[in-house]
């Protein structure tokens, strides 16, 4: 029965945050603070390890070297981020070139497909202007011959003969005429 009260007091009991954070600060203050303040602090300090000027010396050199080390990182590390700042601002103007190159290859691939379509086209309509002017060339061969064949059928005998005269009497005049 004890053990369930003691439970039922743990469950039921209300802290705040600062109670756990400021258990170590009670803790400090009641242990750490009065032992450096004590007679076995001032002993440790009278025997000389805090007097040792060049043991004080080296570790001062320690972490002076640490701190300039680090502000070297540090500084490397802002030029680094300098750099990929730079390549950021970069990276807009590399996406601008990218899509100017694909603007212009799909422009290219446009004017190839035009130009395509373009020689489909005149090869076609040249075909039927070959077509055409070869209908017109037959239609007027067989117009000359028609009309050939009508006019010699036309021709009675008597003026092919006048006709084959005429000829002959203009060859003979032309003879003499040499």
């Amino acid at each position: 029965m004890k053990w369930r009260r003691l439970v039922w007091k743990l469950e039921t009991s209300l802290t705040h945050s600062s109670y756990f954070g400021g258990m170590p600060f009670y803790f400090y203050t009641l242990t750490c603070v009065p032992w450096f303040f004590s007679a076995k602090a001032f002993s440790m300090l009278e025997k000389g390890c805090w007097y040792n000027y060049s043991f004080f010396l080296e570790k001062v050199a320690q972490v002076l070297a640490l701190k300039n080390d680090s502000i070297n990182h540090f500084e490397s590390m802002i030029e680094q981020e300098k750099k990929e700042q730079w390549r950021v601002e970069g990276r807009n103007y590399l996406f601008d070139a990218k899509r100017n190159n694909i603007a212009m290859l799909l422009e290219t691939n446009y004017r190839e497909r035009l130009l395509t379509v373009y020689n489909e086209v005149k090869k076609r309509l040249d075909y039927q202007i070959a077509v055409q002017q070869l209908a017109r060339r037959k239609e007027q061969d067989h117009m000359i011959n028609w009309i050939e064949k009508n006019v010699v059928q036309s021709i009675t005998p008597q003026q092919h003969f006048l006709i084959l005269f005429g000829l002959w009497l203009l060859i003979a005049s032309e003879n003499q005429a040499q």
